[in-house]
Formats: structure tokens, C-alpha cells, sequence
């Protein structure tokens, strides 16, 4: 076991020789910082301030890679390795420093290396195993293997990566700073397999861990990650159907969809896929059918439809309605905000 941590240890250790693999998010190159002093100066303060958080509490791995992240923005190498080396001591098997080696790897480009560290957690087995094919995944999605990536996902019954059931997500941000959902890595996947043989035979799979999952205890935040994740790739479901069947399957699958699953889920997947009059169809009709307490929901939801077709007044007006129905005026008064103020649209 300890050859085996070693080699863990040194695995991270290598891959980590580049300061384009400390995590970094808000990525800015070393001759933009070098124009910029203030991006520099920042950085310092940042560095300043965490090392006096660590003198404070040494034994906290994480702190040294938040430094070692701000040493690799200003390509400070060495002091960002020791960072490293020293969280990689403490920690050899927290999840969380994994998870930034994880992250870093997929951000760098250095997906081969990515999928080799995969392997090596997924034969440690227990939690490591977990997030070693949660790491291969993406790393594979990287490289393009979709068929090995989808192979991962359903073997590890990771449909959405959420915190309840393992680490931190391992995409919370891209190389701009915007955030990155599991499932939307998910759903490309599936968008690739489109002519895969077996792609019907994912979608019923990952349907079944959605069921799973839902049925199993769950939490606000879990439930909420199942949800994202089903209308994905029900989004990703529909798209198949839409390119690959004739439009009378296509028609059925939209009609299963509303017997099925309501016509809320249908009017999510219209939406998303940008049928926003389709879907304001079905949102008419339940804010027609619905009780008290969902018609603020249901008014918010067709005001953004609106938005989206450029129909402001529609939209303000929903908005407004919705406040009168019991909505939480804070969220309408927003809405209204925004609406006034998008742009591309003339009222």
C-alpha cells in the first residue's frame, strides 16, 4: 500500500511540472501580468495574505494549493512545486487534492496523462476508484474517446457529478471563469455518440441511474443536480430524435414526452433547445391548468420565453402578474430589470 501511494505521489508530482496545471480558472498569461502590475501586485497580495494562513495552520494541504495556483499564475515554478509537493505529504489521499490535479490536467490539455491517473485511482479501488473514473471520463471526453468516456460514466453511475456523492465537482469553472456543469459534459458526450449503434441502449441506461438516484436519499442540492441532469439529457435525447428518426417519431417522442414526464419537462427541453414558442405553448396551458402555488413559477418561467423572443412587454407583463400571484418580488423586480435592459431587443 505504501508503494502504491508513492507512486501516486510521484505520478501527481510529474504531471504537475507546468504552472498551466495548478487550476488555474481566470487563466491570464505571464506577458499580460507582466503589462499589467496590478494583476501582479494582486497576485502577490494573494500569496502574501495565504502565507500567513499557512504559518497559522500548516497542516492544511489545501492552503498550499491555493498558494502553489497564484505562484503558477505569475510562473513562479519552483515555489509553486514545493506548494504541491507539500499538500501531495499531507494529503496523499484527500479527494480534494486529487480533484485539483483532476481539474488542472483536463484545463492543460494533458488529457493522455489525465486518463493515466484515472487508471491508477480506479485500481486503488474504494473512493479513489469513484473519482479515478470520474477523472478518466473527462480526460477520455478530451481526447475524444466518447464511446470510453460513456463506457465510464455508466460503469461509475456518475450522471452528474455532484458533492453529495463524491469530491467537489471537478469543472466548477473554465479557462474564463464560466461555469462548467457536469451534465452539460454529459450531454456533448451523448451529442457525439449520435451514430453510435448503442446510443439508445446509453440513454435507457442513464435513464435507469437518473431513477436510481432519485429513488435512493438525496438532498436539496442532489435533487436539484438530478434534475439539470435529466432535462440534458433529455435536450440531448430529443436532438437524436429530431436528426436521426423521421418527424413522426420525432412528434411521437415530443407527445411520450408530455405523457411521461408533464409538460413542464417538455417545455424545459423546448426551451433549451430554443422552441421557446413551443414551449410557451405548454406554458400557457399549465399556467391555465396549474394551482395558486405554481402560477408565479409558471408566469417567471413564460416572461423568460418572452425574453428570449425578444417580446419584452409579454414578458414584463408575466412578470408582473407573477408578483400579483404570491412570486417573490425580488426575483420579478430583477426580471423586469433585465428584460428592460436586453440587448438586441427594441420595445
Amino acid at each position: 500500500m505504501r508503494d502504491a501511494k508513492l507512486k501516486i505521489v510521484f505520478l501527481l508530482l510529474f504531471l504537475l511540472q507546468s504552472p498551466a496545471l495548478l487550476g488555474q480558472t481566470d487563466l491570464k498569461t505571464l506577458e499580460q501580468i507582466e503589462k499589467d502590475p496590478r494583476i501582479f501586485s494582486s497576485h502577490q497580495s494573494s500569496i502574501s495574505a495565504l502565507s500567513e494562513e499557512i504559518e497559522a495552520h500548516p497542516d492544511d494541504a489545501l492552503l498550499y494549493l491555493r498558494r502553489a495556483k497564484y505562484h503558477g499564475y505569475l510562473d513562479q515554478k519552483l515555489s509553486a512545486m514545493e506548494d504541491v509537493r507539500k499538500a501531495l505529504s499531507l494529503k496523499p489521499d484527500d479527494l480534494n487534492v486529487v480533484e485539483a490535479v483532476g481539474r488542472a490536467l483536463y484545463f492543460a490539455d494533458l488529457c493522455e496523462d489525465g486518463v493515466v491517473l484515472g487508471n491508477s485511482l480506479i485500481a486503488r479501488g474504494n473512493d479513489l476508484s469513484f473519482f479515478g473514473y470520474r477523472i478518466r471520463y473527462l480526460n477520455r471526453f478530451c481526447l475524444h474517446d466518447y464511446a470510453g468516456a460513456i463506457h465510464d460514466m455508466l460503469t461509475n453511475g456518475d450522471v452528474y457529478g455532484d458533492a453529495d456523492q463524491g469530491p467537489t465537482p471537478l469543472l466548477p469553472a473554465n479557462k474564463d471563469g464560466e461555469i462548467i456543469r457536469f451534465e452539460s459534459v454529459l450531454s456533448q458526450t451523448l451529442d457525439h455518440l449520435r451514430d453510435d449503434p448503442n446510443i439508445t441502449a446509453y440513454y435507457d441506461k442513464l435513464f435507469h441511474i437518473l431513477e436510481e438516484r432519485r429513488n435512493g436519499p438525496t438532498t436539496m442540492g442532489s435533487s436539484m443536480a438530478l434534475r439539470r441532469a435529466e432535462i440534458r439529457i433529455l435536450e440531448s435525447y430529443a436532438k437524436y430524435f429530431e436528426e436521426k428518426k423521421s418527424p413522426r417519431e420525432a412528434a411521437q417522442f415530443y407527445e411520450r414526452l408530455a405523457a411521461d414526464r408533464g409538460l413542464q419537462t417538455r417545455a424545459e427541453i423546448y426551451s433549451g433547445l430554443s422552441r421557446f414558442e413551443l414551449a410557451i405553448d405548454d406554458l400557457t396551458e399549465l399556467i391555465r391548468t396549474s394551482n395558486r402555488d405554481r402560477l408565479p413559477y409558471y408566469l417567471i418561467v413564460r416572461g423568460d420565453n418572452f425574453v428570449q423572443q425578444c417580446k419584452i412587454d409579454k414578458a414584463i407583463a408575466d412578470y408582473e402578474k407573477a408578483a400579483e400571484s404570491g412570486g417573490n418580488p425580488q426575483i420579478t423586480n430583477e426580471r423586469v430589470i433585465d428584460a428592460r435592459n436586453k440587448k438586441g431587443c427594441s420595445r
